[in-house]
């Protein structure tokens, strides 16, 4: 059966460039996967619906963003990873996805209408608050501007979420080496 893994963590947390270190050392290994980031995915529209109605295209953090485009982002990723299981193909899917890790929908095949006998697993990619900023900054997307204008207050939510540890989830960071992690991710799919 096809496998799900979520890369779960915060903006610049470096979850995309672990899905991506992890799918090249996969197909190294001549076993195939598909990133499924929802940047990638919505990124367009989602600036397009924004600003069509009359918000910030690029902002990510608002009240507006969260009820009007959020969900819409995150769907679109799963209607394609949901395609991309049913022909067997396996996803590695980088995100924060904190409202389903929260509200358990993640956590559950069913809920996230994967086919029947996906395995699904979840890592977390903990990265140091100052180190995060540092990224942010670094990187100079237009869709952190919100964040970095408003540091005092996204900072206070860049908390691990609950869930995360009450469902044991494992928590790697990008200085650990590479090849245990990865053993560690394919011990979770009992590979």
């Amino acid at each position: 059966m096809a496998k799900a893994l979520f890369v779960l963590g915060q903006a610049a947390s470096g979850k995309t460039q672990f899905a991506r270190k992890f799918i090249k050392a996969q197909l190294k290994k001549k076993h195939a996967w598909c990133l499924m980031d929802k940047d990638t995915s919505g990124a367009r529209l989602s600036e397009a619906l924004m600003r069509t109605l009359g918000f910030n295209p690029n902002d990510k953090d608002s009240i507006e963003y969260k009820e009007h485009v959020r969900d819409l982002e995150y769907q679109a990723c799963l209607d394609i990873a949901r395609e991309q299981l049913r022909l067997g193909l396996n996803v590695v899917l980088p995100g924060p996805w904190t409202k389903e890790v929260n509200d358990g929908t993640l956590f559950d095949i069913d809920k996230l209408g994967f086919p029947f006998g996906t395995k699904i697993a979840h890592v977390y990619v903990d990265t140091p608050l100052d180190e995060l900023q540092k990224r942010i900054i670094n990187r100079k997307k237009t869709r952190d501007e919100w964040k970095l204008n408003n540091w005092s207050e996204y900072s206070k939510c860049l908390l691990m979420p609950q869930a995360i540890r009450d469902r044991n989830t494992l928590i790697i960071n990008n200085k650990q080496e590479f090849e245990r992690q990865e053993r560690e991710i394919l011990r979770l799919f009992k590979l």
